[in-house]
């Protein structure tokens, strides 16, 4: 991956509460937020040369990918209107971000209630590189 097109994002995971019968979803920063700090002022470079299980074991929250908007014939609606909510991430590393979980553009470290941007829809593992694919998020 070239380094020039990788994005920071911010990874989040939802919890439910059960309040009185009734579920809500809330959003849980993934990282530690002591050590977001100073991981979230070393360069792509510098977390390059960190083993990933140094990264695995920081938790940092964050993850570097390659965002693209890949638009196809799949991606329409029934209607025929094309979906521009869809983006796919793509990168060589091995982060723990699973289905469901909430990616995020801006920093949500220090945020308490937040809403992520995009959700999970799924991953896949061709070849060395791992495709997340991601849907604008609106909230439930």
């Amino acid at each position: 991956m070239l380094l020039r097109n990788l994005t920071r994002v911010y990874i989040s995971k939802p919890e439910e509460i059960k309040d009185h019968g009734e579920t809500n979803k809330k959003w849980i920063f993934e990282g530690k937020k002591d050590l977001v700090k100073t991981v979230d002022d070393m360069t792509v470079e510098e977390l390059d040369n960190m083993l990933i299980k140094d990264l695995e074991n920081v938790n940092c929250g964050m993850a570097f990918l390659n965002l693209q908007q890949d638009l196809n014939e799949l991606d329409a609606k029934s209607t025929g209107e094309v979906n521009y909510d869809i983006y796919k991430a793509r990168t060589d590393r091995n982060y723990e971000i699973k289905n469901g979980y909430g990616i995020s553009l801006t920093d949500i470290s220090k945020e308490k209630d937040f809403i992520p941007e995009y959700r999970v829809l799924d991953q896949t593992k061709i070849g060395n590189t791992i495709v997340y694919r991601l849907e604008r998020y609106y909230g439930d």
